[in-house]
């Protein structure tokens, strides 16, 4: 699987079809994202860093396998990428709408099984949604790799309960108002860049 912002390389299966009253073959991808994934790379201080972002679908018809096989996928290139020897940036940090309800189910696992973890402020934090009860969105990384990763995060809760004081006059049923903004809310970590003390141990110790 490939992720960049312009092409898109996926595992699919071949199916047959009819088209004009014919059977023909063709190939489907495996996942049908929401949003494919995008990753990009950032620097701030010394610290050098890359963030992949995806929102995987929510799949009526392949129900939960569908999100699992998804997750599962992705949870395998990152850490595939992370152990190439050509690879420079390591410090990976993976986020988005993975409609995982909860943490430790099946989906949680599928999404963490290549060492991928949660923060601990992130993990005691409620849903969210709206309504605060599903853990839909996550904040991943692997914190064995660097000091810079903190356990410090949390849920910016701008809904708190009521949508109507965020609007300044503009009368939007809670419905209308997800869609003008969102039906979940951003999730934060923190990230320490000052990191001097540990690249010399790297040097010293490499």
């Amino acid at each position: 699987m490939v992720l960049d912002h312009q092409r898109e390389v996926l595992p699919r299966k071949k199916r047959t079809v009819t088209v004009d009253g014919k059977k023909a073959q063709e190939y489907v991808p495996l996942i049908s994202w929401w949003r494919s994934p995008f990753m990009g790379s950032f620097r701030s201080g010394d610290f050098d860093f890359i963030l992949i972002t995806a929102h995987i679908r929510w799949d009526s018809s392949g129900g939960e396998e569908s999100r699992k096989r998804a997750l599962g996928l992705l949870a395998d290139w990152v850490a595939k990428r992370r152990k190439e020897k050509n690879v420079i940036d390591k410090d990976i940090v993976v986020m988005g709408d993975f409609n995982i309800p909860k943490v430790n189910d099946e989906l949680y696992k599928a999404i963490t099984r290549t060492g991928l973890k949660v923060p601990k402020a992130l993990l005691g934090e409620q849903g969210s949604n709206l309504a605060r009860n599903k853990r839909y969105d996550q904040i991943l990384h692997f914190p064995t790799f660097t000091k810079c990763f903190t356990d410090r995060g949390g849920t910016l809760d701008c809904y708190r309960g009521n949508h109507r004081p965020s609007l300044s006059g503009i009368s939007l049923t809670e419905s209308e108002f997800t869609y003008q903004l969102s039906d979940h809310l951003p999730l934060w970590i923190q990230i320490d860049t000052d990191i001097d003390e540990e690249k010399l141990d790297q040097v010293l110790y490499p």
